[in-house]
């Protein structure tokens, strides 16, 4: 019976081995999400990570008036068609300038894992304030759109669901058909990559 029960056992194995075994995915770039998901701190899901999760649709999102040559762009911002993170900052705000090469190096490194998104920084300084120079010492925010009027902003924001005095910096995900998926207002730590990583995995 002892001889028995240890091939049952190694038998078992086996099975347990053979059935843990995954089905090649012909997708490719999804493989490592859906791994994520499947063992998903529930610490960091999307209805924890973000003040506002639409797990369903979402409202349409669009860009505020815009200074510069982009203003005259499609309401729908740059990257129409693919996932966006849209990081809303400004000159004078210290947690800002913090995260700039937190979030460049983690968009690196989603891209790396197969997952593209195009990172978008909006500055609310306004038109008057010189961004070329801030950029020599922050390269991060070289290509940051403008807003025109920072008196435009709370209105903005409200239009998004946001209220007027929200907190920067504010991180907006925006999915491939356009739709606001999630709100997240203040700085992000190192501790949070696991947040994003969730939520640019479930849009």
């Amino acid at each position: 019976m002892d001889r028995l029960s240890a091939v049952v056992a190694v038998i078992g194995l086996v099975s347990a081995c053979e059935s843990g075994k995954s089905e090649p995915n012909p997708a490719g770039s999804r493989s490592r999400f859906e791994a994520v998901e499947a063992e998903a701190d529930p610490r960091f899901a999307p209805d924890q990570f973000c003040e506002n999760w639409q797990a369903d649709g979402g409202p349409a999102f669009s860009l505020p008036p815009l200074a510069g040559a982009a203003g005259a762009g499609s309401g729908a911002g740059p990257g129409a068609g693919s996932a966006r993170w849209v990081n809303v900052w400004a000159t004078w705000c210290k947690p800002c300038i913090e995260e700039f090469p937190r979030i460049a190096d983690w968009t690196a490194k989603l891209a790396g894992a197969g997952h593209r998104t195009e990172l978008v920084f909006i500055s609310v300084d306004g038109a008057d304030v010189n961004l070329e120079e801030f950029a020599k010492l922050h390269p991060e925010v070289a290509d940051t759109l403008q807003i025109s009027d920072p008196e435009q902003l709370s209105g903005w924001l409200e239009g998004l669901g946001l209220p007027a005095n929200a907190v920067l910096p504010i991180h907006l995900f925006v999915d491939a058909a356009g739709r606001l998926r999630c709100v997240r207002m203040g700085g992000v730590g190192a501790e949070d990559f696991p947040g994003v990583e969730q939520v640019l995995g479930s849009i």
